[in-house]
């Protein structure tokens, strides 16, 4: 077939990967015109232009839905609603530039402690460093869906090749981790000693004072860098955290209650109904971004993807390496 690519031929041309051609398909962005017998997609070289269009787009910061529009614009020749979206996103970045700023200062200041001062690195200024390396430490805990919710943040980070491991008292942690660490074991020796830089709360037995002493003690050694990510409709867990020591914290919610969803674009996290989620302040942006599951799912399996997805909001991943089945 003259002129024709196969979507290993057109990823390698376009340096796009084979799984962004096939969610951009999905979402009708780049369609290849023609499917083989055997099912392989073909693409026209043609359609290269079209593709370094839309990396284009997406490298500016564009989410999908955003590529989308523009990409029609720029096939109808609509100058005006071009210059509107580029301007729009400028103003975006001129705001997410003051957040950067914060961030440069915070980071100088680390450098400097770490230049001039010979004692070790504190927990906290250990925990800030890995979060901006996007190497975070994670703990996964409560009464269910733990193994599953931790598999699905490897599979988010699966890039950066961060173990999943099972909780024990003589467990050796390595700077960066996924931790499996049910509730029952939250009063172990060493637990109290634990540096996470991201809390993942799922469901919990109660709130009782002995449960709720039980994950405090996750927090002894946390600072402010640390997010906790909680279910918006656990009233149990929504008790453990309104603990002092937790507000602290960076919260992230999740439900699949849109009814939440006023209160949670203000804090930050995300919204699941059917198949349509919402996120908010992923990646410190103030746009929020929608995705589509690409399955359905069962009700502890769906809670157990959208903690995971809570818990690596900020941790600078393109939308395009969340697993979302």
């Amino acid at each position: 077939m003259k002129n024709w690519l196969t979507i290993g031929q057109f990823a390698k041309a376009s340096g796009l990967s084979p799984r962004a051609l096939r969610i951009y398909e999905d979402m009708n962005l780049l369609v290849p015109p023609y499917r083989g017998d055997n099912g392989y997609r073909y693409y026209q070289e043609s359609q290269l232009s079209e593709a370094a269009r839309l990396k284009e787009f997406k490298d500016l910061g564009f989410q999908l839905e955003e590529v989308k529009a523009l990409l029609q614009a720029d096939r109808e020749l609509d100058k005006s609603r071009l210059v509107r979206s580029l301007s729009h996103r400028l103003d975006l970045v001129r705001e997410q530039s003051d957040q950067l700023q914060d961030q440069r200062r915070q980071i100088e200041q680390l450098l400097s402690s770490l230049k001039n001062n010979t004692k070790p690195i504190s927990a906290d200024e250990r925990r800030a460093i890995m979060s901006y390396q996007g190497n975070p430490a994670i703990v996964v805990t409560g009464i269910q869906g733990l193994q599953k919710t931790a598999e699905y943040i490897q599979k988010h980070l699966q890039d950066r090749h961060i173990p999943l491991l099972f909780w024990s008292e003589n467990l050796e942690l390595p700077e960066s981790y996924i931790l499996v660490l049910p509730e029952d074991n939250l009063g172990d020796k060493g637990v109290e000693n634990l540096a996470p830089n991201v809390i993942v709360l799922n469901s919990v037995s109660g709130s009782d004072s002995a449960i709720r002493k039980n994950y405090l003690r996750l927090y002894n050694f946390v600072g402010s860098h640390v997010t906790t990510v909680i279910h918006a409709e656990d009233q149990a867990l929504l008790e453990i955290v309104s603990n002092e020591r937790i507000r602290g914290t960076y919260y992230q919610y999740y439900s699949k209650n849109r009814a939440l969803e006023k209160q949670i674009k203000k804090i930050g996290g995300l919204v699941c109904s059917g198949s349509e989620l919402s996120m908010y302040g992923y990646n410190l942006q103030k746009e929020a971004v929608h995705l589509k599951l690409e399955s359905p799912l069962g009700f502890t399996d769906e809670l157990a993807l959208l903690s995971s997805l809570a818990a690596v909001m900020k941790l600078g991943l393109p939308t395009e390496s969340l697993c979302l089945k």
